[in-house]
């Protein structure tokens, strides 16, 4: 059974990419690859989500994601990780960054949450994206290391900006972006 939602998982630990599959496979049309040359092969414009490992021999993680984006691929990709989010993830055109380990009810909210953003207008999608960016940062540092840091800084303007600059009808947000959003998230 599946709603027609199209998952790939990235993962060079095939145990660990399996056992995302099985969570998945009852609900979404999910395929597994375990290395970055599959997983560009495998992800088209038919993907909806990625839940993509950042840390991979090879081609990583981050190096798939900005091939996918050159490619004008518009997939929301969820990074999967161990590692702790630093500076560098403030560039990555990333939709989400989860810290592993990831629980199964993790993986399927992902996919509910960034599923709907595929129908936002480039703005709202890149407000969001921008927030995954600035939550992932602010679970791992302190905020005398964000102040001190210009490219969140100026992440955080843009942020600020297009909250100014967007009036999104909450009837058009997903119920947890909408909750998000009245947040100031």
């Amino acid at each position: 059974m599946s709603d027609g939602v199209r998952v790939v998982v990235v993962d060079d630990e095939p145990g660990l990419a399996d056992l995302y599959v099985a969570w998945l496979s009852g609900t979404y049309d999910v395929e597994a690859a375990t290395n970055g040359d599959d997983a560009l092969d495998a992800i088209d414009g038919g993907v909806d989500v990625v839940f993509l490992d950042r840390r991979m021999p090879d081609t990583s993680g981050d190096e798939v994601l900005l091939e996918l984006r050159e490619r004008g691929l518009d997939a929301a990709v969820a990074l999967v990780t161990a590692v702790d989010a630093g500076d560098d993830v403030l560039e990555l055109p990333l939709d989400a960054y989860l810290a592993k380990p990831v629980e199964r009810n993790a993986l399927t909210a992902a996919v509910d949450r960034l599923c709907p953003r595929q129908t936002y207008g480039e703005p709202l999608r890149r407000y969001f994206s921008l927030a995954a960016r600035r939550d992932a940062v602010d679970a791992v540092t302190r905020p005398e290391e964000r102040r001190a840091n210009e490219a969140y800084t100026e992440l955080v303007a843009e942020l600020e900006s297009l909250r100014t600059e967007l009036d999104p009808d909450p009837s058009a947000l997903s119920a947890a972006d909408a909750a998000a959003w009245e947040d100031g998230a």
